[in-house]
């Protein structure tokens, strides 16, 4: 079964590990993956978000995939 895992937040430009921002921005980045990936990616990620010192939740729940179409290269 596929997860599905949300962070939710304001991103920041000292945030700069996984995006670039010049201001603030409301972000929701959502990710869909076996569970004990997506664990592991919060916990390599979790001092990065702490430090942060912005709010933001990150949600697990199980998904449905109903159409999972891939693209040419």
């Amino acid at each position: 079964m596929k997860y599905r895992i949300q962070l939710m937040g304001i991103l920041c430009q000292n945030f700069v590990l996984f995006w670039e921002l010049n201001i603030k921005h409301p972000m929701v980045v959502e990710i869909i993956d076996e569970e004990s990936k997506l664990k592991a990616f919060v916990r390599e990620i979790k001092s990065d978000l702490n430090s942060m010192g912005k709010g933001f939740l990150i949600t697990l729940e199980p998904v449905d995939i109903l159409m999972d179409i891939q693209g040419t290269p």
